[in-house]
């Protein structure tokens, strides 16, 4: 049984590889086509570049037997084909172009003679070929004057009849296919980097299955998020308005809102487990969708009936009074309260949907991490931990500014968000090293913005269900 679990296993891990890598060469299709571009243009300056013209001039002769009087012809015999083989090696012979290249006061002729007998006739093809329409004239015109000596000297009785005049050519003969060859490099160069692509997504060492949650982080998976592809409203063709994605705004899916429940479920396990009341939201690096789980999270222990203070942490920056659809309620906020410009009861608002307390800002402050750990925000964290079940903040990502490490002095625990295949995992590493210098317990990870795949299953579960999410609860 564990060997089928295991293959089970396997099996998942390769498809989720295989739907990330996709997902990544989708990300880059751009890249895919300047890739094209550029190999279409590198093969369009090569063809020009290396673009020699050549000219072609034809005649068709009949290779006929004189008669004895001189003055008849005989029609085809085996004769007549037996010397047209021989005048053809004659002509593709060296003598007859030296005598040419003599007619014509050259070394040697710059150009090429090639000759076609047609099967089982007298008839012989000439074709000339240069790189320019004289030339070709040059060459035919030398080879018309002095062939009859040396077939006279050579074959005696057998003269040609010139069945077709050579035209002289107005076009060169050797056209490149520009069309059809940039087309086939531009396929190559987006083939090539689609390979690249591939190739550089599987190597990433990043985080892309639940199981590497635990193998190359060492953490607790508290929930895998799925990604909500209704993250964009359209409004006409071409522009598209990104939405709030919250447990409290409909429509939302199913996948995204059980994720949420299980998020919960996890968190409550772990926090009451390592008593943990005063817990941080964080990740690596900006846009791994810290902010939306942890107002997700803070809404559905809401939802439950826990008493919860949801607070945005990240003064620089302050996006949640949008995301929460407090605009009109702010009116002062908690970046003014940590100077002492307010009092507390001055910033409190009450969120729709989900009973819950939020303190939140609009101004952007450039001495955060001094107003976090100040004796106000402390001050304010221990008036909150008397009245409240859970106190959730939004931090800034701990790869950026120290204002995480300054507030987790008054914390009991941190979440950490990983998005899928996403940061990489020695980065995320030092995050996890730099949480745990400073003595706050680190109560597990979220994978985040997972791709689903085929079937509706979520990806990166391992053993999971449609939907469904793996929680392991043994001891962290």
């Amino acid at each position: 049984m564990p060997t089928n679990v295991n293959e089970g296993e396997q099996r998942s891990s390769s498809q989720i590889h295989l739907v990330t890598m996709v997902a990544d060469i989708l990300n880059y299709w751009v890249s895919i086509v300047l890739a094209g571009l550029i190999a279409a243009m590198g093969m369009y300056v090569w063809l020009m570049w290396t673009y020699v013209p050549q000219y072609q001039m034809s005649a068709s002769y009949a290779v006929v037997e004189r008669s004895y009087s001189g003055y008849a012809y005989s029609s085809y015999s085996s004769v007549s084909y037996e010397a047209a083989t021989t005048f053809k090696y004659l002509i593709d012979s060296d003598i007859l172009k030296e005598r040419v290249a003599e007619a014509m006061g050259v070394e040697s002729i710059d150009g090429e003679i090639e000759t076609e007998i047609l099967s089982d006739t007298n008839i012989m093809n000439m074709t000339v070929r240069a790189d320019s329409p004289r030339q070709c004239y040059d060459i035919m015109s030398a080879i018309t004057d002095n062939y009859q000596e040396l077939v006279d000297f050579v074959l005696g009785n057998i003269t040609l009849d010139m069945l077709e005049s050579p035209v002289i050519p107005t076009s060169p003969s050797n056209r490149p296919d520009v069309s059809g060859n940039v087309t086939r490099a531009a396929v190559f160069g987006m083939l090539a980097m689609i390979a690249i692509l591939g190739v550089t997504s599987y190597l990433k060492d990043t985080i892309k299955t639940g199981q590497d949650v635990r193998d190359k982080l060492n953490l607790k998976l508290l929930a895998i998020v799925p990604r909500e592809w209704r993250k964009y409203s359209h409004k006409g063709p071409l522009k598209r308005k990104k939405k709030d994605i919250l447990i409290t705004n409909l429509p939302i899916s199913f996948g995204f809102n059980e994720a949420i429940g299980k998020l919960r479920t996890s968190f409550e396990y772990a926090a009451e487990k390592h008593e943990c009341q005063v817990v941080l939201v964080t990740s690596t690096l900006a846009n791994e969708g810290k902010s939306t789980i942890s107002a997700n999270l803070a809404l559905a222990l809401a939802k439950k009936r826990k008493r919860v203070v949801f607070i945005d942490g990240d003064l620089r920056n302050p996006t949640l009074y949008r995301m929460l659809k407090l605009e009109s309620k702010v009116k002062r906020d908690l970046g003014e309260y940590l100077q002492g410009k307010c009092e507390l009861s001055d910033i409190i608002c009450y969120t729709k949907g989900a009973k819950m307390v939020a303190l939140v800002g609009k101004n952007s402050y450039d001495n955060a991490a001094e107003l976090l750990g100040s004796v106000r925000m402390k001050t304010l964290i221990e008036a909150l931990r008397k009245q409240m079940d859970y106190i959730i903040i939004d931090t800034p990502p701990i790869g950026f500014m120290t204002d995480t490490e300054e507030i987790s002095a008054y914390a009991d625990g941190v979440v950490l968000v990983v998005r899928q295949n996403y940061a990489a995992a020695r980065f995320i590493d030092d995050a996890v090293e730099e949480l745990t210098q400073t003595n706050i317990k680190v109560l597990g990870c979220v994978l985040n913005n997972a791709l689903m795949m085929p079937g509706g299953s979520v990806a990166g579960g391992g053993r999971h269900h449609k939907y469904s999410v793996n929680y392991d609860r043994e001891e962290a």
